[in-house]
């Protein structure tokens, strides 16, 4: 048993000299030669039965002072704390396993050893000399708290002090842990309220804090259990109600920074970190609709938020700098953004921006856009992933997203040059749409309906007409192609809207920088015919992206009423021209090629107006060089063939026959693999709808349908999959096929076999509307921009 003195610290308000005793009987704690020694067996194991061991000791028998039952827990407790010093040191034995660390603050363990922690203080009281006084009295389960909760720290953001701190002052504050630690209520289910009390000094206060994060963010996260549950610990209404109190008591703002030094400071952010968490954590788990007013609270979570991210982050005169990001994480914004349920709460809690101070919420997302990929993380840190968190809340996700682009339009804007932008600014802006992107593609598969779908899309067209093809190409590029994936998910009603919104924008100026596009597309084409100025990889991908863009813009009803479409036909002839020279690489020839294709079959829908635009028959030409098991090409040219009023050649209208028919063939005999097979079963139902428009073309193009064997054997294969019974050893293929062509199927057999029996040159069937969506399918860099038809008679 030893005595220590020393002058009181924050932990006690005392001017008087105090004494800290400790149990510990030092001639008892070195191992026994029977006993496990964890630097030669396995440390996991160790510590579990290091756990197992104190959780047998009965209360009873530790008052009896029976000698080997004490030599047990100090030997437990070496082993124990022998583990936690390894994850402070980064051991990677210590870090195989952290699931041991959250059994350590399972609040059923605490709550064994807050029992232990009682008795042994007495027994500690009762050894002191006749006389003697203590102020201070701790035991080795206050040391095992004060390490958890400095291991608590580690495990969160990967340090708990500073790596060049004194040893001096690494003592001082290992002596002002364990003061702490002895300040703590005696049983555990009362520690979380010492948090909010008048009576616990700061050091208590912090510890208590540090050991409420352990068991309610930390060990869940590591080990998959629900503390909120477990009436060992205060439940979330009692848990809420003590973080409430400490918020509105607490005073937090820039001037408490002023005076003090920059541990003390960091010290104080990490406090507020875990504190917010913590209030975010209880107050999801309180399980009520929505959350009270509670004006007071809010503005104190808002000023710790703003003490986190650092000083003055909403001062500056430019409101686009809330979207700036932190690049560098300290300890408090990693424990910040990548525990807990912190950011889905910030985004429901502060959906509305007119709220004062909600800027710091819009710069917070910022950074967690910046910092997605983990890359400032330490190894074993279990973060988050982003689509889980987008989805846990699509709606409040989807609108703390949409601030980060409206403020980025805001910063392009301001620019001017976008080259002087910042990369960070394109690392937030990326993963800002990607997130879009996210949200809308789930949109679609869940059914649901994202508020707001349109002021996001106008967001997307301002930043994709806003970029500047003079920085950072490649990120340009994937930024791009993220845009127009996501503008392909966005419904008509949002998209046209959307249109219609930012064609009224004078600052964005989005039909004058429409043309300034074109026209910039066309010089980059021009210049690619001098010599020895080949059309680049980059080059190409732009003009690709561009027109693909344009494509997009056109298919919609406001779209074709706001932009012209001579200017972007001209574009598609030019490049047809240079393609037709075939003077460039085989990949580079093939994305072009199909961007004319598709521009072509939703631009030309009208060829009785004289225009200059790409010659039918050469785009025609196009895809049959492609071949039928192209299918997106297959279903861009079905899409032409439906809705144009005039058809070429004879000829070149029997070749387009054979094409489809190629093609459908290939999917009634399931040619098509994985992702192919389905988009196959997306485009059978235009295919066959286009073979029908076929049989409306001259005399001669009909007489060659009708006098090809293939169109005997097309119509047995199209009837066997009409008439087929589905078998149990058939997989669903054959039946969702079956469903797809029933609209048209039997109605294409029909016409075959009427032109067959007659002589009869009337129409096949009178002009039906038709639909269309066009699909981003595949990824970056390849893409493909699909057009999948329908008749309405078809819906």
């Amino acid at each position: 048993m030893f005595i220590m003195h020393g002058d009181d610290s924050e932990t006690d308000d005392s001017d008087f000299e105090s004494s800290m005793i400790a149990w510990l009987d030092l001639s008892s704690s070195a191992p026994t030669s029977s006993a496990p020694d964890p630097s030669t067996k396995n440390l996991c194991e160790a510590v579990t039965t290091a756990i197992r061991t104190l959780q047998n000791v009965r209360l009873t028998d530790i008052t009896a002072n029976i000698q080997d039952l004490h030599r047990e827990i100090l030997e437990a407790s070496n082993t124990i704390n022998k583990y936690l010093e390894g994850i402070m040191s980064q051991s990677q034995d210590s870090l195989e396993d952290l699931g041991l660390f959250a059994s350590l603050v399972q609040p059923s363990f605490l709550t064994m050893l807050f029992s232990q922690r009682r008795i042994f203080h007495n027994l500690a009281v009762k050894a002191l000399a006749p006389g003697a006084v203590a102020s201070t009295v701790v035991c080795w389960v206050d040391g095992l708290i004060a390490k958890f909760a400095e291991v608590t720290v580690v495990i969160a953001c990967g340090s708990s002090m500073p790596p060049l701190i004194s040893h001096s002052m690494r003592t001082q504050f290992e002596d002002d842990g364990l003061r702490a630690a002895a300040q703590l209520p005696e049983n555990w289910s009362l520690v979380p309220s010492a948090i909010s009390s008048p009576k616990s000094s700061p050091a208590a206060k912090r510890l208590a804090i540090q050991l409420a994060f352990a068991v309610y963010i930390v060990g869940p996260r590591l080990q998959k259990y629900d503390p909120w549950n477990d009436y060992d610990t205060p439940q979330a209404v009692e848990f809420s109600k003590i973080l409430n109190e400490y918020i509105v008591t607490i005073p937090v703002n820039e001037s408490t920074t002023l005076y003090a030094t920059q541990m003390l400071v960091d010290q104080m952010r990490l406090t507020y970190a875990m504190i917010i968490s913590l209030f975010a954590a209880s107050d999801y788990n309180l399980e009520r609709p929505a959350s009270p007013f509670r004006p007071r609270t809010l503005s104190g979570v808002l000023c710790m938020i703003q003490l986190i991210l650092g000083p003055s982050v909403v001062q500056e005169e430019d409101d686009s700098t809330c979207i700036t990001p932190c690049e560098q994480l300290d300890p408090a914004q990693i424990l910040l953004l990548h525990w807990g349920d912190f950011m889905c709460w910030c985004w429901e809690t502060w959906n509305d921006h007119r709220v004062a101070n909600t800027e710091c919420i819009t710069r917070l997302t910022a950074t967690w856009l910046y910092h997605l990929q983990g890359a400032d993380s330490v190894p074993y840190q279990d973060i988050p992933n982003a689509h889980f968190v987008l989805d846990k809340n699509a709606s409040a996700a989807n609108y703390a997203m949409l601030q980060v682009l409206h403020q980025g339009v805001a910063k392009f804007l301001a620019a001017g040059q976008p080259a002087t932008l910042q990369e960070s600014f394109y690392v937030v802006l990326s993963s800002a749409c990607r997130s879009i992107d996210h949200l809308l593609r789930n949109e679609l598969v869940c059914g649901r309906k994202l508020a707001g779908a349109e002021i996001t899309a106008k967001c997307l067209l301002g930043i994709f007409i806003l970029l500047s093809v003079k920085t950072e190409p490649d990120r340009r590029l994937e930024l791009k192609a993220t845009i127009l994936e996501s503008l392909t998910m966005v419904d008509e009603g949002a998209f046209d809207k959307a249109i219609s919104d930012v064609c009224k924008d004078k600052k964005i100026q989005f039909v004058e920088r429409i043309d300034e596009l074109i026209l910039q597309s066309r010089r980059e084409l021009i210049r690619s015919t001098e010599p020895e100025k080949e059309l680049t990889d980059t080059q190409a991908e732009e003009l690709r992206l561009a027109l693909h863009f344009l494509i997009r813009v056109w298919h919609s009803a406001e779209g074709r009423s706001h932009v012209q479409r001579q200017p972007i036909l001209n574009l598609l002839a030019s490049l047809a021209n240079r393609l037709l020279k075939c003077e460039m690489s085989p990949q580079v020839f093939n994305y072009l090629r199909e961007a004319v294709v598709t521009g072509f079959c939703v631009l030309d829908t009208d060829p009785s107006t004289y225009i200059k635009s790409p010659k039918q028959e050469d785009v025609w030409r196009f895809v049959f060089d492609a071949g039928c098991s192209d299918l997106v090409m297959t279903s861009n040219f079905a899409y032409h063939v439906i809705s144009t009023p005039r058809l070429p050649d004879s000829l070149t209208c029997a070749e387009a026959w054979d094409h489809l028919r190629d093609a459908i063939t290939l999917i009634f005999r399931h040619q098509f693999m994985d992702d192919e097979q389905a988009i196959a079963l997306l485009v059978s139902l235009g295919i066959c709808n286009a073979m029908l428009r076929l049989l409306d073309a001259d005399a001669a193009t009909v007489h060659f349908i009708l006098d090809s064997p293939w169109t005997m054997s097309f119509c047995v294969e199209l009837k066997k999959v009409l008439q087929k019974e589905m078998n149990e050893s058939e997989n669903d293929h054959t039946q969702l096929l079956k469903c797809q062509l029933a609209p048209v199927g039997d109605v294409l057999l029909d016409a075959l076999r009427y032109k067959l029996d007659s002589d009869n040159t009337s129409r096949v069937r009178e002009d039906i509307p038709i639909i269309s969506r066009l699909i981003y399918h595949g990824q970056y860099p390849d893409y493909r921009l699909l057009l999948v038809s329908r008749t309405l008679s078809a819906n």
